[in-house]
Protein backbone atom coordinates (compact mmCIF):
# COMPACT_ATOMS: atom_id res chain seq x y z
CA UNK A 1 0.00 0.00 0.00
CA UNK A 2 1.33 3.44 -0.94
CA UNK A 3 0.67 5.86 1.93
CA UNK A 4 2.67 8.72 0.39
CA UNK A 5 1.17 12.11 1.14
CA UNK A 6 0.36 14.06 -2.01
CA UNK A 7 1.68 17.59 -2.65
CA UNK A 8 -0.27 20.40 -0.96
CA UNK A 9 -1.32 18.14 1.94
CA UNK A 10 -1.28 20.17 5.16
CA UNK A 11 0.17 18.39 8.20
CA UNK A 12 -0.50 19.60 11.75
CA UNK A 13 -2.22 22.71 10.37
CA UNK A 14 1.28 24.05 9.70
CA UNK A 15 3.40 22.15 7.18
CA UNK A 16 2.55 22.02 3.47
CA UNK A 17 3.93 18.98 1.66
CA UNK A 18 5.82 19.78 -1.55
CA UNK A 19 7.22 16.37 -2.49
CA UNK A 20 8.47 13.05 -1.14
CA UNK A 21 12.23 13.20 -0.50
CA UNK A 22 13.02 9.70 0.79
CA UNK A 23 11.71 6.76 2.76
CA UNK A 24 13.17 4.13 5.04
CA UNK A 25 12.40 1.70 7.80
CA UNK A 26 10.76 4.22 10.14
CA UNK A 27 8.80 6.31 7.69
CA UNK A 28 8.92 8.88 4.92
CA UNK A 29 10.68 12.22 4.70
CA UNK A 30 9.02 15.02 2.73
CA UNK A 31 10.13 18.40 1.48
CA UNK A 32 7.65 20.84 2.98
CA UNK A 33 7.11 24.49 3.87
CA UNK A 34 6.47 25.72 7.39
CA UNK A 35 3.56 28.16 7.03
CA UNK A 36 4.53 29.97 10.25
CA UNK A 37 8.00 30.92 9.00
CA UNK A 38 7.72 30.35 5.21
CA UNK A 39 10.95 28.32 5.53
CA UNK A 40 11.61 25.00 3.81
CA UNK A 41 11.66 22.01 6.17
CA UNK A 42 12.18 18.27 6.09
CA UNK A 43 9.10 16.57 7.53
CA UNK A 44 9.50 12.99 8.74
CA UNK A 45 6.29 10.97 9.05
CA UNK A 46 6.25 7.57 10.71
CA UNK A 47 4.79 4.77 8.61
CA UNK A 48 1.32 3.43 9.34
CA UNK A 49 2.57 -0.11 9.96
CA UNK A 50 4.93 0.96 12.76
CA UNK A 51 4.48 -0.61 16.18
CA UNK A 52 4.60 0.79 19.71
CA UNK A 53 8.38 0.36 19.99
CA UNK A 54 8.82 2.24 16.71
CA UNK A 55 6.76 5.11 18.12
CA UNK A 56 8.99 5.30 21.20
CA UNK A 57 12.12 5.26 19.01
CA UNK A 58 10.65 7.96 16.76
CA UNK A 59 9.86 10.20 19.77
CA UNK A 60 13.36 9.64 21.19
CA UNK A 61 14.91 10.65 17.86
CA UNK A 62 12.89 13.90 17.91
CA UNK A 63 13.97 14.70 21.49
CA UNK A 64 17.63 14.08 20.68
CA UNK A 65 17.50 16.15 17.51
CA UNK A 66 15.92 19.03 19.46
CA UNK A 67 19.02 19.12 21.69
CA UNK A 68 21.55 19.32 18.85
CA UNK A 69 22.95 22.58 17.47
CA UNK A 70 25.42 22.30 14.60
CA UNK A 71 25.57 23.89 11.12
CA UNK A 72 25.90 20.43 9.54
CA UNK A 73 22.77 19.02 11.23
CA UNK A 74 19.21 19.91 10.34
CA UNK A 75 17.53 21.99 13.08
CA UNK A 76 14.53 20.60 14.95
CA UNK A 77 11.43 22.74 14.35
CA UNK A 78 8.58 20.77 15.92
CA UNK A 79 7.37 17.28 16.69
CA UNK A 80 4.12 15.71 17.68
CA UNK A 81 1.48 13.14 16.94
CA UNK A 82 -1.47 13.53 14.62
CA UNK A 83 -4.96 12.25 15.29
CA UNK A 84 -4.49 9.91 12.33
Amino acid sequence: MDDTLPPRTIVAQRFVIESRASSGGMGTVYRATDTLTAQPVALKVMGGSAGAQDGLRFAREARLLAELRHPGIVAHVASGQSED
